[in-house]
């Protein structure tokens, strides 16, 4: 009776750890990933000049792009600004890399610091499957904002 019980356990590990060896790794992202940035503080310009105009932040989420290519990113970049003149130009760039991979990039951004948070500008770029982190920055004086995500 005794062997019978150790054969019967020592089959239900290997089945079980058959079953975790042949599930690692299959894992699918997750449609639904999503993380925020620290702010990026930065200053902005009038268009075409380099005055300083005005001073703020940018709030700015990343999330899995759904319907798109398989590994899509979209960073949304919402302004809070507050200045001297009409004009407040932001321009920067958002960087990124697959920790995983290694592949990493990086794409431009222009907005209007005063089209505030109900019209945030959207950067896409697609790094792929895996951990990716990602850093805002901006072509003034800045401090960058920056978020992790898995793909």
């Amino acid at each position: 009776m005794r062997t019978l019980v150790t054969r019967s356990v020592l089959a239900a590990a290997a089945v079980t750890g058959v079953v975790f060896a042949l599930g690692a790794g299959t894992a699918a992202a997750d449609p639904t990933a999503t993380a925020a940035f620290s702010p990026t503080f930065t200053i902005g310009t009038k268009v075409g000049g380099s005055e300083v105009t005005c001073a703020g932040y940018l709030e700015s989420t990343a999330a899995v792009y759904p319907g798109q290519t398989p590994g899509s990113v979209q960073v949304l970049l919402k302004s809070h600004f507050v200045g001297i003149s009409p004009q407040c130009l932001i321009s920067g760039t958002v960087k990124w890399t697959n920790q995983d991979t290694g592949a990493s990039g990086s794409k431009r951004y222009d907005l209007s610091g005063f089209d505030g948070p109900a019209a945030p500008t959207g950067v896409y770029f697609d790094p792929g499957f895996g951990h990716v982190t990602i850093e805002i920055d901006s072509d003034k004086w800045c401090i960058p904002g920056k978020a992790e995500l898995t793909v």
